[in-house]
């Protein structure tokens, strides 16, 4: 959801910005973009761990001979 969130807020201020677009408004919409794919794979990793925890507390089976 934060990743949602700071795509939408780079998008609005893309959009409200004057045009042409100075550096600083590039430079802030290019760094809400960037933190918001971190957030997305920071997401992604939290479940990825959870299901791998899910999978370490399960007993292993039988060893194959």
């Amino acid at each position: 959801m934060l990743g949602d969130i700071l795509r939408s807020a780079a998008r609005l201020i893309a959009r409200q910005s004057t045009s042409p677009k100075t550096d600083e408004t590039h430079l802030i919409v290019e760094g809400l973009r960037e933190a918001a794919q971190d957030a997305t794979d920071l997401h992604v990793l939290h479940w990825d761990v959870q299901r791998l925890n899910g999978h370490a507390s399960n007993p292993a089976g039988p060893l194959a001979s």
